[in-house]
């Protein structure tokens, strides 16, 4: 609870402008003129209409507010458009400027040049690097990159290895000088090379028997037996045991993924239990995969999107960035996560690329459907059952082919694939995806990933549940997990707020009391009175009282004389228009 300390000073009316709040006469506080904005944002943060394109403005505490920003637009006050240069496409802090189809322009900033603005001044040109340094360039400046032996911002200082700044001698080994190699170092057991950082391999000559795995340690190594072996070298047979009794028919089954079971004893079939990510009556199909690793990657034989084609696939993520599919080789199509967002290029002859963002943000870890559909020159993408957006990549050449002898990759690229894909500016970033790519479909077909030319560090299913709430949207609220198909949870609101994600405030009118001395004109009462203030939200109207009782005080003045006012006692709150300011 909040009291006033008695320091706060009047701003309006004139007659009491830089009076004491608790001295001032109440009688006067009359406007007569409207309050300028600067006072009525006090209040209420949205009175000045911040929020652009039709976003609609909530206000918060301490004269916040935020902005739900229109289908289309982002940003603190929903000022920007999601167009073409929202990915800022161009590079070192070159200004976007939006044409048409998708398309943009670039303005590169001094020190740089290229379509977008991606070629930095070369500044090692009479540079001062020495000793055979080599030049790094930068931005406006460059860097000498040392040979062995020396260091310093020019490479001029020749390096005391053995120092305690500079000891490359790991595992507790002993640094010697050399005049021949400029150091040497005498290795702990357990270690060798020059810099004693290698690990002796303790397993070359081991005694672990019966197949039995070895692992090295330092100066040591450990058995790890198998088949049922145990004893330190695993030279200790096992106990022959039966998985299944003779008479099963799990005894010779034929599921692939997943275990055998029997529905029950008297049966003479079996039912294949199938593992995350597997379907079918033998779990001979793969349709999810999990990519956490961040070199993951799921290659497919070359898509045929002649004379159109499509796309559909289920992403599961909290990432912002992340590929999700790329094809192509100078005519691509690449889809990525950008801000949490889907972002699309699409190029089939007619430079530059055209891209598309989706408004709706996919990394709230639910699972949400992606279309790409390809026909002629457009694209259209849709998230979920939303509504469909189309760019056109429309020029002068009438259509490049897609058809390419490059693989579709899912969820991430190969190294040089995505070297090719960054300095082409047709991804902006290969990082690989991260959480579940499900159900993919090419041109209708549903696709078996087990039948995939690679799959590379990624897992079979998507194994662990996304906790829903880890990227909610109560604003104002706590959030609890619950089974929907819209929105996996529910928010509960903070006293005050109301509304699907706690965005509204509630009208609310509250009475608080508190004790303390009323002072007028620098007297003060002989002891603490009892009143109240009225605080909440009303929307276009006031809280204010609604019930006062006026109540005579007697103050002491500094003087020594006694003084007589009238003070309001507020006994009831409420929201009203009456009284508002104009």
């Amino acid at each position: 609870r909040f009291v006033e300390p008695g320091i706060a000073r009047c701003e309006a009316p004139p007659s009491l402008r830089n009076q004491l709040v608790l001295s001032a006469n109440n009688q006067q506080f009359i406007c007569e003129d409207k309050p300028p904005q600067t006072v009525l944002a006090k209040c209420d943060a949205c009175v000045s209409s911040p929020c652009e394109h039709g976003g609609r403005c909530v206000a918060g505490v301490r004269r916040s507010f935020t902005c739900e920003c229109a289908s289309g637009y982002h940003g603190e006050r929903c000022q920007y458009e999601i167009d073409a240069c929202y990915g800022h496409p161009c590079l070192n802090n070159a200004t976007c400027k939006v044409l048409q189809e998708g398309r943009f322009s670039c303005l590169c900033a001094k020190g740089f040049e290229g379509d977008r603005c991606e070629t930095n001044i070369d500044d090692c040109i009479g540079n001062e690097c020495k000793n055979g340094a080599l030049c790094i360039d930068l931005v406006n400046d460059y860097q000498c990159v040392c040979n062995a032996g020396y260091t310093g911002t020019d490479c001029g200082k020749k390096i005391d290895y053995c120092s305690k700044e500079y000891n490359p001698c790991g595992n507790g080994a002993t640094c010697l000088k050399s005049d021949i190699s400029e150091y040497s170092c005498i290795c702990s057991t357990g270690f060798t090379g020059r810099n004693c950082t290698e690990n002796i391999d303790d397993c070359r000559t081991n005694l672990c028997q019966n197949s039995a795995i070895c692992r090295d340690g330092i100066n040591a190594y450990t058995c790890e037996c198998v088949n049922g072996h145990s004893g330190r070298f695993c030279e200790i047979p096992p106990i022959s045991n039966a998985l299944y009794p003779q008479t099963s028919p799990c005894e010779y089954h034929e599921c692939e993924n997943g275990y055998c079971f029997q529905p029950n004893k008297d049966s003479k079939d079996y039912v294949c239990q199938c593992s995350t990510g597997y379907y079918g009556a033998k779990c001979e199909k793969l349709q999810a995969i999990g990519f956490q690793d961040a070199s993951a990657y799921v290659a497919l034989e070359p898509w045929t999107a002649e004379p159109e084609g499509n796309l559909t696939v289920t992403i599961t993520t909290e990432a912002k960035v992340g590929v999700i599919a790329y094809y192509g080789d100078d005519a691509h199509i690449a889809a990525e996560l950008y801000e949490g967002r889907v972002k699309v290029s699409f190029y089939v002859g007619n430079y530059p690329a055209s891209l598309i963002y989706s408004f709706e943000t996919v990394n709230d870890g639910i699972d949400h459907r992606l279309e790409l559909l390809i026909k002629g020159k457009s694209l259209t993408m849709r998230v979920d059952n939303n509504q469909a957006r189309t760019i056109v990549n429309d020029g002068r050449v009438e259509r490049f082919s897609l058809a390419s002898k490059q693989n579709l990759h899912l969820g991430g690229v190969p190294e040089l694939v995505g070297r090719k894909a960054i300095s082409s500016f047709h991804l902006k970033d290969v990082s690989s995806f991260k959480g579940c790519i499900s159900n993919v479909h090419l041109n209708g077909e549903a696709i078996n990933l087990l039948n995939a030319v690679t799959r590379h560090q990624v897992t079979a299913g998507c194994v662990g549940i996304v906790d829903p709430c880890r990227a909610h949207k109560c604003q104002h609220g706590s959030c609890s997990p619950k089974a929907t198909t819209d929105v996996p949870y529910t928010c509960t609101c903070e006293p005050g707020w109301s509304g699907r994600f706690c965005t509204e405030r509630e009208r609310r009118c509250v009475k608080e009391k508190f004790r303390d001395y009323h002072e007028n004109q620098g007297c003060r009462s002989a002891r603490p009175i009892k009143n109240a203030v009225c605080r909440g939200f009303c929307g276009q109207e006031c809280c204010r009282p609604t019930k006062v009782k006026q109540r005579r005080i007697k103050l002491l003045c500094p003087n020594g004389r006694r003084r007589t006012v009238v003070v309001d006692i507020i006994r009831k709150c409420d929201c009203s228009a009456d009284q508002c300011p104009a």
